[in-house]
């Protein structure tokens, strides 16, 4: 009886399933990551405790859709967010091989980078026959990373200005698994709700949701809504970061005729 209620809709309602797009978007997540010292890290070695000061700057990123048979659909996105502050060390540090000495006057960078790929399968109901109400599952693989710069002004020398710089990068590639729902409430409009994510003890971590309200005219759609993004990088290494960063965003996607 549900399958019959939600099918039966009209024959030109916009799904985005199967059809291919390209989209933009702008994300306002503010956001505050973490550095701390991991179990490969010396027992005798200064902490790598840091808790990045300031605000990431809003996130810019892109969407491209392709046709995956059977009005499944495999989408590759890229975002990044980057931010940067000052602080005094508290107590001694020590970041990528580089010591620092409470009082150091810190100057610090970061950028943060996710490149998806997924394959949005349409799961219930098949064949759709124009349903409102979609199913899929999700079956993705992530590249997560965070590159780190510290500085401290103070203790450069004329013969070695490099001497209280340090820089790294947290990074990697996990698969993600997950479930989305998109309800078609008129032939323009629809709603989107996905999430998915993976985890394995003692090791990275992610988790990535998002729902959107999206509206159609011909061959171009905006879309506006709310969006989460967790990570954490292994604590197994020597530092480990971990940030969520969560906000608003709202985009444009076009759909050329082919």
């Amino acid at each position: 009886m549900l399958a019959v209620a939600c099918a039966g809709y009209a024959q030109n309602s916009e799904s985005s399933d199967g059809t291919l797009s390209v989209g933009a978007f702008y994300w306002l997540n503010p956001t505050n990551p973490v550095m701390r010292s991991g179990r490969a890290a010396s027992s005798t070695s200064d902490p790598a405790n840091l808790d990045y000061p300031g605000t990431s700057k809003p996130s810019p990123g892109v969407v491209v859709s392709l046709p995956a048979g059977h009005e499944n659909t495999l989408r590759l996105s890229y975002f990044q967010t980057s931010g940067h502050g000052d602080l005094v060390a508290g107590q001694n540090l020590a970041f990528f091989a580089t010591g620092y000495s409470a009082g150091d006057y810190l100057n610090t960078r970061y950028k943060i980078q996710n490149v998806k790929l997924s394959l949005d399968y349409l799961s219930w109901p098949f064949p759709t026959e124009n349903a409102r109400l979609r199913v899929k599952t999700l079956w993705e693989l992530q590249y997560t990373t965070m590159r780190t710069e510290i500085d401290a002004p103070s203790k450069e020398t004329a013969d070695n200005p490099q001497s209280a710089f340090a820089a790294g990068s947290n990074w990697f590639i996990y698969p993600s698994l997950g479930m989305g729902v998109e309800y078609q409430a008129a032939r323009n409009l629809r709603f989107e709700a996905k999430g998915s994510g993976f985890a394995l003890p003692h090791r990275s971590a992610l988790g990535d949701t998002e729902a959107i309200a999206a509206y159609r005219h011909g061959q171009f759609e905006i879309f506006g809504g709310a969006k989460l993004f967790h990570f954490k990088t292994s604590p197994r290494q020597e530092q480990y970061v971990h940030a969520t960063l969560m906000g608003t965003y709202a985009g444009i996607r076009w759909y050329p005729k082919y």
